[in-house]
């Protein structure tokens, strides 16, 4: 049984700790972070699934001695640096490498590079087996993201609820004014994961980084729900999705998509995969 710490002072990439505690959850695992870091609760959500503790505010040396890995949340966190440390990266730029680790890990195939592990990041939430007629998108959303396209998709599936869990800000009253349009603002991640669950797809929005990892990837795998999202995207990280090339309304009507139950096997069976795969890498590929 290994003594593993997952370290991070900043306010965001919490949500990266969940793969980490699937992983390690047979280990010791100690988390240190600041005591006003954890805004939207994930780490009482992680307490519903896994089992570890937490240390505020204490970001000393002795987590090295006293750990047999140590995980940064993110590359460029000044909490504490060390060439033991095994620092996630975001970016990969410049200010991401930034700092003493040697070994560093990617969420994502756009980041490659020397002693960096790519790890698709899943864990194993508590899955309901009845989903409601619901698409959910959870990231940073503002008005720019609205276009005809995403409205008339929203009206062409009226019989859908379509939930938009977001961070941002302006003006959402072209959403709003929809009738089965929920908005939801700060929402706790308790909250957040039991919408998912009962939702029948993920949406992800049109304009969307390809440089960097985007969350709702993780949770479709993890949560076994079909993600409706840009060829690209689909095709960078070769996860089942409902696919659109430029345009949601390529889509056309949900209830009209016939292998539904398929890419829920295929989402089912890819996070055993990449699972055992990502435990190989963390305790084999790093020597442990």
């Amino acid at each position: 049984m290994k003594n593993v710490a997952i370290i991070g002072k900043y306010n965001y990439h919490l949500e990266c700790i969940s793969f980490l505690l699937e992983i390690f959850k047979n280990d010791n695992v100690n988390i240190y972070i600041s005591s006003t870091s954890d805004h939207y609760g994930f780490l009482q959500y992680y307490k519903s699934l896994f089992n570890f503790k937490v240390i505020y505010n204490n970001f000393s040396l002795k987590i090295v001695d006293e750990n047999d890995l140590i995980f940064k949340l993110t590359s460029d966190d000044k909490c504490l640096d060390h060439e033991k440390i095994i620092s996630i990266l975001h970016l990969n730029q410049p200010q991401q490498l930034q700092c003493k680790s040697t070994r560093f890990l990617s969420l994502t195939p756009y980041i490659t590079g020397n002693n960096i592990s790519y790890t698709f990041p899943v864990f194993y939430p508590k899955l309901n087996d009845i989903y409601e007629n619901m698409v959910t998108l959870i990231t940073y959303f503002t008005e720019s993201h609205i276009d005809d396209d995403l409205i008339n998709f929203i009206n062409m599936n009226n019989n859908y609820t379509f939930n938009f869990i977001i961070r941002g800000g302006g003006d959402y009253s072209k959403l709003s004014i929809l009738k089965n349009v929920i908005l939801y603002t700060n929402l706790s991640t308790t909250h957040m994961m039991s919408i998912i669950n009962k939702s029948k797809y993920l949406l992800s929005k049109k304009q969307i980084e390809y440089d960097r990892f985007s969350g709702q990837l993780n949770l479709s795998v993890s949560f076994e729900k079909p993600l409706i999202l840009d060829l690209k995207t689909q095709n960078s990280y070769n996860i089942p999705a409902v696919v659109f090339d430029k345009n949601y309304c390529e889509i056309g009507k949900l209830d009209l998509i016939e292998n539904y139950e398929c890419l829920k096997t295929q989402l089912k069976n890819l996070k055993g995969e990449i699972l055992q795969k990502n435990t190989q890498i963390l305790n084999s590929g790093f020597n442990i």
